[in-house]
């Protein structure tokens, strides 16, 4: 026959002091809880001077990580620290492409006379860092982590003419002419627009400058016509016409004409192809004793709610850390500035005034668990409470069985 439980004589200075040590646990295991962060999803839109991340090498059967977005148009281009470089020169005595060997210093530039699409595909791990120039123009820097002699690859595809430019390149003896046989000099040269001139680059760090070919943005106005009898609205329609004042109404019989300016559209153009894998971004340097942000703006979004969106003050400091890689949503060329949108479970999210003041922007466990499964923790609070206090009764002898 089971004995029933028996229950010690005690004072009411142990039943107080044992109340006070389960109090004391569970407010360690809260305490645990809330300052403790979990990782959440988080979508990042940050406006920036200059944003910098490593790019994971691509992943089998893949052979390379095309980096540009392939509506991407540009009306010249620029290579320095390339190793190779092939095309084919229209005016070369000989048929057919020839291969020119570049030193660190030796820079190719392309023009063409109409926008052309320039194409660069990694085929290694890679850090690469972005910074634009005024509206229309910006530069990508890589630096190959372990790279094979072909870290990256890039190709210019284009249905009309192009000017190739060199200057540092020592040319072959075919090619050179008396006014630019040795490596100082530049040389100019028509290229065959079929096939494509190709660049190739290894282990040296490399430079990659754009002149982006902007959208056309043209002025628009919306048209209406009224009816002045009913006040009905016959036909809607929109123009290309630049209407200097907001509003203009323009009598017409027995209607009116109500035309209205629009405002106009953005004038972005995507610079990286979407959902790039990504880590490590970057958003600020640091020189010795000073701190510089490149941040003009942005915001943190938290999609699952457990937090209020953060809006990112202009020259604040953030810091994105993880194991896992982000998805680089976008990347745009916007007014002179750099906008992306990074979507990822980091497992660290600091912002702050300087980069000593940072804070954690990530969610405790405690919201995370308020947020998600409220159920389940009040019934495990309560369960840990009952277990504690009972098994704290039985430690010190007052419940015995």
């Amino acid at each position: 026959m089971n004995k029933k439980p028996q229950i010690s004589s005690f004072s009411p200075k142990r039943l107080l002091a044992a109340l006070g040590l389960v109090v004391v646990f569970t407010s360690l295991a809260i305490l645990l809880l809330v300052f403790n962060h979990k990782s959440t999803v988080v979508e990042l839109t940050i406006t920036t001077k200059q944003a910098a991340f490593t790019v994971p090498p691509p992943r089998p059967p893949e052979t390379a990580t095309l980096l540009l977005d392939k509506t991407l148009k540009a009306h010249a281009a620029q290579w320095k620290g390339a190793e190779a470089l092939m095309a084919s020169f229209t005016n070369s005595a000989a048929r057919g492409q020839d291969t020119l060997a570049l030193t660190a210093d030796g820079v190719v530039g392309v023009n063409g006379d109409q926008p052309f699409r320039p194409v660069l595909k990694l085929r290694g791990q890679a850090h690469v860092a972005v910074q634009p120039h005024r509206a229309d123009r910006v530069m990508i820097r890589l630096k190959q982590d372990g790279a094979q002699p072909s870290g990256w690859q890039s190709a210019v595809d284009a249905s009309g003419a192009l000017q190739l430019k060199l200057r540092d390149v020592l040319l072959p003896s075919h090619l050179a002419s008396p006014a630019n046989h040795t490596r100082q000099e530049s040389a100019e040269f028509a290229v065959a627009s079929v096939p494509p001139i190709s660049i190739t680059g290894g282990r040296q760090e490399a430079e990659f400058g754009l002149h982006v070919a902007l959208p056309e943005v043209e002025p628009s106005t919306l048209l209406q016509e009224v009816d002045l009898a009913s006040g009905i609205v016959l036909s809607t329609k929109r123009v290309p016409v630049a209407l200097p004042q907001d509003h203009m109404i323009l009598p017409l019989g027995n209607r009116l004409i109500v035309l209205t300016k629009q405002p106009e559209d953005e004038n972005a153009v995507a610079l990286f192809e979407a959902n790039l894998n990504v880590r490590a971004p970057e958003f600020y340097r640091l020189s010795g004793f000073q701190e510089e942000s490149f941040i003009v703006g942005g915001r943190i979004r938290f999609p699952a709610k457990e937090k209020a969106t953060v809006e990112i003050e202009r020259d604040f400091f953030l810091d994105v850390a993880g194991s896992e890689p982000l998805k680089l949503k976008s990347m745009r060329l916007k007014r002179g500035a750099v906008e992306l949108v990074l979507w990822g479970k980091p497992s660290s999210l600091k912002l702050g005034p300087t980069v000593g003041l940072m804070t954690e922007l990530l969610p405790s466990f405690f919201i995370w668990l308020y947020t998600h499964q409220l159920g389940a923790l009040v019934f495990t609070t309560l369960g840990w409470v009952v277990t504690a206090s009972l098994a704290l009764l039985k430690l010190i002898g007052w419940l015995k069985s």
